[in-house]
């Protein structure tokens, strides 16, 4: 049977078609897309993507539940980043083939994007130096509600007295006697990687100022602090990634942490990857335990962890170390930053 249908019904149909062709295809574009990375194939599979809002609430205010970033999944049905990391996992195998690690962890995020991999993502470090970076973001959290605690002077009277003996020394000092104010201190502490200036600043303020930090991020921190592995390079990089969002401290402090950390005299590592010129906000982290009756350095761990500002591809870069010489370490951090660069290179001409 044939239904007629009354032609002002059907020109006005017709209309509404040419004038919303658009959008109608743009929505069944949109559609298809959402539908295929929601259950995008992986071997056969269904996979569900779900992202995980990651969330700083403070008791002092109840009503609010500030935003951190989203911990979204790793980007394995990306065909670039795919193929990334697929190479990426054979330059880990080559180097510790050739003894420059025993032990290589991996994060790479493209900062626009939110897409990123990682290789023995959840292996534990040592952070060594690399909580110098939370101790900075934990008295500018501090800074934001009383801005003269940065002018407060410390004096300093006796060297630290860390687990950790500090192999890569810097290259200015805090001299003995000297006060300073801890503005002065985070400066050094960043930009020279000062053990003296942490320990001055750590003391300084209550433990629990640290672990709020920590806990802000839902990263575990023990209290024995430098003593055990306890850091990866995933959780390592949400300081970092806070810091680049600002969602965590101001803007003003955020871009003040960056500016520090792109200031680092620190040259090895990821900085030596890159072409020169290239701005690396990045801090590096090295340990090693000295057996005292061998006076044999052992448990060697190098860690540099940083933003790459790549023209127009900014990517976040963590690679985290475990070896017995500290020189093979800082080659295998060069040599994969190196890659990453070039990659990242290739993909933004593509």
């Amino acid at each position: 049977m044939r239904v007629q249908v009354p032609t002002q019904k059907l020109l006005a149909f017709q209309k509404y078609i040419r004038n919303n062709c658009g959008a109608i295809f743009l929505g069944l574009v949109v559609g298809t897309i959402i539908g295929f990375w929601v259950h995008a194939p992986n071997n056969g599979a269904i996979v569900q993507l779900q992202s995980k809002p990651l969330r700083s609430p403070d008791p002092e205010y109840p009503l609010t539940n500030p935003l951190l970033g989203y911990d979204n999944p790793e980007s394995t049905n990306f065909g670039q980043l795919v193929n990334f990391k697929s190479k990426l996992s054979k330059l880990v195998d080559q180097e510790t083939v050739q003894n420059n690690a025993s032990k290589i962890s991996i994060y790479f995020r493209d900062m626009n994007t939110g897409h990123w991999i990682s290789i023995n993502e959840d292996e534990p470090y040592t952070p060594a130096s690399l909580l110098k970076l939370p101790i900075m973001m934990a008295y500018y959290r501090l800074a934001e509600t009383d801005p003269k605690i940065l002018n407060k002077e410390i004096g300093f009277y006796v060297k630290n007295n860390l687990v950790y003996k500090q192999f890569i020394n810097p290259a200015q000092r805090l001299q003995v006697g000297k006060s300073y104010t801890i503005d002065e201190l985070i400066k050094n502490m960043i930009i020279y990687s000062d053990n003296d200036s942490m320990q001055l600043l750590f003391d300084n303020f209550t433990p629990n100022v640290l672990s709020k930090v920590f806990s802000d991020m839902g990263i575990f921190m023990p209290t024995n602090l430098g003593v055990e592995d306890f850091l990866s390079v995933k959780n390592y990089a949400l300081f970092l990634r806070v810091l680049y969002g600002s969602t965590y401290l101001n803007s003003s402090y955020s871009e003040k942490a960056l500016e520090l950390l792109s200031k680092s005299e620190f040259k090895n590592g990821l900085v030596s990857g890159v072409p020169e010129g290239v701005t690396v906000a990045h801090k590096f982290g090295e340990s090693g335990l000295v057996d005292l009756t061998t006076n044999i350095i052992k448990n060697r761990e190098f860690h540099d962890c940083g933003i790459v500002y790549y023209p127009q591809k900014p990517y976040l870069l963590c690679v985290m170390t475990k070896g017995n010489d500290l020189n093979n370490l800082e080659k295998s951090v060069s040599n994969i930053s190196k890659f990453v660069y070039d990659e990242v290179k290739n993909y933004q001409s593509k």
